[in-house]
């Protein structure tokens, strides 16, 4: 269960939404035994704390689009290690299990708006 609106605990899920991606990117490269250097680590750490402060937008109230978002990064992250582990892509398997965590991931934006409007339009029906 998330926080509640404008709830300290927030903190909490954006470090844990953080900590879990760039600790999951990095290990990619280690399965993939490619070198990893402080670039990396920089990007990985840069896009895993725009990846959190999305996740974190339940802070202002967003929470369905906090779920929506949070459940497609996590389901983007499973795709890129089964890109990774399944050995579909030879040669290419750093590039497509990356780009496939960022569509997945970029789609969860997509829908966890589509989700947060109709969540709004329902509740405002309700209440007249």
């Amino acid at each position: 269960m998330l926080p509640k609106k404008k709830s300290f605990s927030w903190i909490c899920v954006l470090a844990g939404v953080f900590t879990i991606n760039v600790v999951a990117l990095l290990m990619s490269r280690v399965v993939l035994s490619v070198t990893v250097d402080i670039v990396n680590i920089m990007a990985f750490a840069i896009l895993s704390l725009i990846i959190s402060g999305i996740a974190s937008m339940g802070y202002f109230g967003i929470s369905v689009f906090s779920y929506a978002f949070i459940f497609f990064n996590a389901l983007g992250l499973c795709y890129m290690y089964f890109v990774i582990l399944s050995n579909k892509s030879d040669g290419w398997l750093d590039l497509a299990s990356f780009i496939g965590f960022i569509f997945i991931a970029g789609f969860g934006i997509f829908i966890g708006i589509i989700a947060e409007l109709i969540y709004r339009v329902i509740k405002r029906n309700k209440v007249k």
